[in-house]
């Protein structure tokens, strides 16, 4: 990796956009996000992602595995530059960082619906990045079409949920809107049904047709679903639990739900 340029400055002009990508406002004045660790740097490669550079830790980007996806990226003409460690670590988002950081585009997030969709998720005012991030990753492998989001829900983007996705927050398609009820309609246009997911739920989720068009809908993590989606629900459904049990975690919630979902409609889907 000889005569690639080293960053020893804080004030370097790569390091400060790389230290704000990690707030909101940052990735949206910016157009950028940030992926942290060999796996996202992987997909983003598989992917053929946008990046704009990579910057890398001097103490580990030596390692077989990193090596050859420095490399890869290099070949892609992904501009790199090496930082001290102590530097590095005031960028990245983990404790034990492995060392990679990319700068990427950040996705512009649609207000339609895919076409052809005919399974989609609902994540309203979901506040925990760590949860939306798993939920994406569970949502791409059970062959959901696209990730809608309400005003309020953590950002897929930010680089815990990134992380958490596992690569899927670069498969994902990821709609957002403003106003609930012009939604809702398209919704019905589009014949989608409505389950929500709820500890309420009237029926179980195993006794209904998971085959058409639909939504599931997953609240916040402390409130559930706000009333206006709970009330346009066509179905309220729940997870049976054993006796004393009280909840479950709204990731492992949708494993369980997309992936009987996926079930009834059969493995596997075409993209």
């Amino acid at each position: 990796m000889e005569g690639l340029p080293i960053i020893t400055s804080r004030e370097n002009q790569y390091v400060k956009l790389a230290c704000s990508l990690k707030t909101r406002k940052g990735r949206r004045l910016s157009g950028c996000f940030l992926l942290e660790g060999l796996r996202l740097a992987e997909e983003a490669l598989a992917a053929k992602w946008h990046i704009n550079y990579m910057l890398l830790c001097e103490e580990m980007f030596a390692r077989p595995r990193m090596y050859a996806l420095i490399n890869s990226l290099l070949k892609k003409n992904v501009p790199a530059h090496i930082l001290p460690a102590a530097l590095f670590k005031q960028m990245a988002d983990t404790e034990h960082s492995q060392g990679i950081l990319l700068i990427a585009r950040h996705p512009s997030l649609s207000e339609e619906i895919p076409a052809k969709a005919d399974f989609l998720l609902l994540a309203d005012h979901l506040a925990d990045p760590g949860n939306l991030g798993a939920i994406m990753r569970t949502a791409w492998a059970a062959g959901v079409d696209a990730l809608i989001l309400t005003a309020g829900c953590a950002d897929p983007f930010s680089p815990k949920a990134a992380r958490a996705s596992m690569g899927a927050v670069l498969r994902l398609p990821c709609v957002i809107f403003d106003n609930e009820t012009a939604f809702l309609t398209l919704l019905q246009e589009r014949g989608f049904v409505l389950y929500a997911a709820a500890a309420d739920g009237q029926s179980r989720y195993d006794s209904v047709d998971l085959k058409q068009p639909l939504i599931w809908m997953f609240g916040a993590e402390a409130t559930g679903l706000s009333p206006f989606w709970k009330k346009s629900a066509s179905f309220i459904l729940h997870l049976p639990m054993a006796v004393g049990a009280e909840s479950i975690n709204v990731a492992a919630a949708a494993a369980v739900l997309l992936y009987a979902t996926a079930a009834q409609r059969g493995f596997p889907k075409a993209r």
